[in-house]
């Protein structure tokens, strides 16, 4: 912020140290007060030369004697007289007489105090000040613009730091929101998983009497009972009766395969002596083969568990009584496969 001068009325007849020099100001020119509060260097005393210092143009021209020739020539180059003519003046054309520095300026000064080595010029100072203040003057406008500019980058700083802040929290708030919807997906998840493989457990149940014999030929007007019967003598069990079979009926297929023969046993004994000697099948090298009637979930599950197991080493992947079976070698534990996400990592 700058400083105010004092007004032009408080310096009249005070005395001021300028230039290494007390001066005292007795008045003040109309170019001075243009200015409501002029700095110091705009006051016409300032315009005085470095040879006042030495004598006044009126009261002091007696102290002119004691300066140097070097100040004396000054003196009568600024003041338009020379010391001689001077002297011829009576002493009341004396007492009228104004050096033509002071009628330029408009005011008088008294010199009260000075130093013998100044002889820089205060009017070329002043010339060489005040093209600079010209300079500095525009800048009384431009600093409160930069100001209100700084503000404005300031309150825009502050409005943002406000924005991030509220984003900041609105996102928290969709992380938490984000969390508690995996909790429930993967409630979610668990749930449809326990749905689906309780319908898998009702749809084993309904089928968990039936066998499929598969690779038994078709012929016109077959007894498919008689065609199970002939199995029946290759895996060493009991040859069976209407009594024993609730259902037989082939099963559909492709076109060009050989559809498989589907049997429901009334007791669940003879369904399983069935399905413990069907190894001797194997051990025949037969093409015929007997499986369990499973679900279509239990039969994509184990697919992918033999697939699974080829991929990974292990040697038997298989079904039994609803429930998919994995072991790696022989004497290894039994795995018991329930979903696709229960093989082993």
């Amino acid at each position: 912020m700058r400083e105010h001068s004092p007004s032009l009325d408080s310096l009249v007849g005070a005395s001021v140290r300028f230039a290494g020099s007390h001066i005292r100001v007795l008045t003040a020119s109309a170019r001075c007060r243009r200015f409501r509060n002029p700095p110091l260097h705009h006051l016409a005393f300032v315009a005085h030369c470095e040879a006042h210092k030495r004598f006044d143009c009126r009261r002091k021209r007696k102290r002119a004697k004691h300066a140097s020739p070097t100040h004396r020539s000054e003196a009568s180059a600024l003041s338009g007289i020379s010391e001689k003519q001077y002297k011829k003046k009576s002493e009341s054309a004396r007492q009228k007489w104004v050096c033509s520095t002071c009628k330029d300026s408009g005011k008088s000064v008294e010199i009260t105090e000075g130093r013998p080595e100044a002889e820089v010029d205060i009017r070329s100072i002043l010339s060489g000040i005040s093209p600079k203040l010209d300079e500095l003057l525009p800048l009384r406008e431009t600093v409160p613009n930069i100001e209100r500019s700084i503000q404005l980058m300031s309150d825009k700083y502050d409005e943002m730091l406000t924005r991030l802040a509220a984003q900041e929290k609105d996102t928290k708030e969709i992380r938490k929101r984000l969390e508690r919807l995996e909790q429930d997906t993967c409630a979610s998840d668990d749930a449809s998983k326990k749905l689906e493989a309780d319908l898998n457990e009702l749809e084993w149940r309904s089928r968990k009497f039936n066998l499929e014999i598969h690779g038994v030929s078709v012929s016109e007007g077959e007894n498919l009972l008689a065609k199970v019967n002939s199995v029946a003598s290759m895996i060493d069990v009991c040859a069976l009766d209407a009594a024993d079979v609730a259902a037989i009926h082939r099963l559909p297929c492709k076109f060009g395969k050989t559809p498989g023969i589907i049997v429901q046993y009334v007791r669940q004994s003879v369904r399983d002596e069935w399905l413990h000697n069907r190894s001797k099948l194997r051990e025949k090298k037969s093409s015929l083969f007997i499986q369990e009637n499973l679900t279509s979930q239990s039969r994509q599950l184990l697919r992918e568990a033999k697939e699974w197991a080829r991929e990974n080493r292990y040697k038997y992947a298989w079904h039994k009584n609803g429930k998919i079976l994995l072991r790696k070698s022989d004497g290894d534990s039994v795995l018991v496969v329930r979903h696709r996400t229960d093989f082993p990592v």
